[in-house]
């Protein structure tokens, strides 16, 4: 249907052909049947190549771990890249803390060179009813903006977790409860991206499913440039001189 509007469209109109029609697909993203290939034999100018890349703008997710004690539960992290004024909500966290984790995710996205989309994004985290430490959960919210917005096609986050707090310039900060979240994932065997900082508390875990990043941005690569972590043994605590009670006199 829309290949005969565009042909029969008064060649003395001023605006676009394909303008107006990609407009109206976004305005209703309902309407689907489009032929994408007769659209962009008819021109690959900037403006409209965008504006066919937002139609296929959805819904992407990946997954993290919460941190309960000693237990280290999954959870889902969606995002959903929509028409609508610029804004970002996150569902299924504490409003003070939502708002905290906003900023830092959108100025890291936008300082480690990805651009952040101009239309409404929608986070959700479930399940909604497990208290969730909003500073690990940074790296998987900014992963999933930036796989729904096809900035990082290619990566497949929705195969593994990531957990990390993000600076403004979108370096990877020292989080808690790692863990209990590397145990976690070496028992379901899923990958699992850890900060560069917290590499000292993974390598306590002989586990081939480790890896650890220093920036958004080797997170975002699929973790092409992350160290693979290796058991280094466990730290010496006690010292073999230290002294004991039976050398306490007095």
């Amino acid at each position: 249907p829309y290949h005969d509007s565009i042909s029969s469209v008064n060649p003395n109109n001023q605006t676009n052909p394909r303008e107006r029609v990609i407009r109206r697909t976004l305005q209703d993203r309902s309407l689907t049947p489009i032929n994408y290939n007769y659209l962009y034999m008819r021109g690959s100018d900037s403006c409209f190549t965008w504006m066919i890349r937002s139609l296929s703008m959805a819904i992407a997710h990946t997954y993290t771990r919460a941190i309960l004690g000693v237990d280290s539960p999954l959870i889902l992290v969606e995002a959903d890249i929509s028409n609508g004024l610029p804004q970002m909500q996150i569902v299924g966290m504490a409003d003070g803390k939502m708002r905290q984790a906003r900023e830092r995710i959108k100025s890291a996205i936008k300082n480690a060179g990805f651009k952040l989309p101009d239309r409404k994004i929608t986070i959700n985290l479930s399940p909604a009813d497990i208290p969730k430490d909003v500073s690990s959960f940074d790296l998987p919210i900014a992963l999933a903006i930036l796989k729904a917005s096809q900035q990082i096609p290619d990566a497949p986050v929705e195969d593994y977790c990531s957990m990390g707090e993000l600076a403004l310039d979108g370096k990877m900060l020292l989080s808690p409860g790692i863990l209990p979240a590397s145990i976690a994932c070496h028992e379901a065997k899923m990958k699992l991206i850890i900060p560069e900082l917290n590499q000292a508390e993974g390598a306590l875990l002989a586990s081939p499913y480790l890896f650890s990043a220093n920036h958004l941005t080797e997170a975002a690569t699929d973790a092409c440039t992350c160290c693979h972590l290796h058991n280094n043994g466990l730290p010496e605590i006690i010292s073999p001189t230290a002294i004991t009670l039976d050398q306490i006199k007095g």
